[in-house]
């Protein structure tokens, strides 16, 4: 078992802390002139709980990691990812579940967002972003019978 694992109890108590926070951040954004805002409930449908990811887009991310790290003690040595939570939406009373994303980004060793393909070793651009947008929010692509729904 990994030591980043947790007990089911703990992971449950803390993506109900996240269901409360949204909605009460939501509700407490100012409904717009002439229209009635809808109250946004921890536990309802269209409460915002996190994205499933493919395998797919996994390797994708490791291929580009892979490109990235052309030597493990460089500086360019990847570190890691960064995962920034997105919205489609510009106006927050707007948003629903399905408008919230997160972008990866691969991370070097030195802590820094590496938001393109690096030249390669024949001075050539690897050309491309490195920005992995993954669109599969949860409620819409969600195991609504798990634990932690």
């Amino acid at each position: 078992m990994s030591s980043r694992t947790i007990e089911l109890e703990i992971a449950k108590k803390q993506v109900a802390n996240w269901r409360k926070y949204y909605a009460e951040t939501y509700n407490a954004y100012p409904e717009k002139e002439g229209q009635v805002k809808r109250k946004m409930e921890p536990n309802g449908e269209d409460t915002y709980r996190g994205f499933w990811v493919s395998f797919k887009d996994l390797v994708e991310l490791k291929e580009m990691m892979e490109k990235i790290n052309v030597d493990e003690h460089s500086a360019n040595s990847q570190a890691g990812i960064r995962i920034y939570l997105a919205n489609k939406k510009e106006q927050p009373g707007d948003t629903t579940s399905s408008d919230m994303h997160v972008l990866i980004v691969p991370v070097d060793a030195s802590g820094k967002d590496v938001l393109e393909l690096p030249i390669n070793a024949n001075n050539e651009s690897s050309s491309g972003s490195t920005i992995l947008d993954f669109s599969s929010p949860c409620p819409e692509n969600c195991d609504k019978s798990s634990a932690l729904f």
